[in-house]
């Protein structure tokens, strides 16, 4: 399988990515397919216009810091859904 991922870094949106990110290899791992590259589009207003808000500034360096933070394979990913009796995501790179 080929997956894309499109999404916004601007909107309060970006720390939802990783929790995507991680779901989606989770699914493609469980497929036998966890070798299958992710491809993410992430896009935001332009961060130069003066018309964009400090609050969308900040969002787009809080997603573009995550990223980058769990881009390193030394780090783990760790994310628990639906409570303590939930599924629980963890993962590295």
């Amino acid at each position: 399988p080929q997956v894309y991922v499109f999404a916004s870094a601007s909107g309060g949106s970006g720390g939802m990515l990783l929790d995507l990110a991680y779901a989606v290899r989770r699914v493609l791992g469980r497929m036998s397919a966890a070798e299958t590259p992710v491809t993410a589009f992430v896009y935001t207003a332009a961060p130069t216009d003066p018309n964009t808000g400090d609050a969308e500034l900040a969002n787009l360096y809080a997603a573009v810091t995550e990223l980058n933070h769990y881009a390193d394979p030394d780090v783990t990913f760790v994310g628990h859904y639906g409570g303590p009796e939930g599924p629980k995501v963890e993962s590295k790179g």
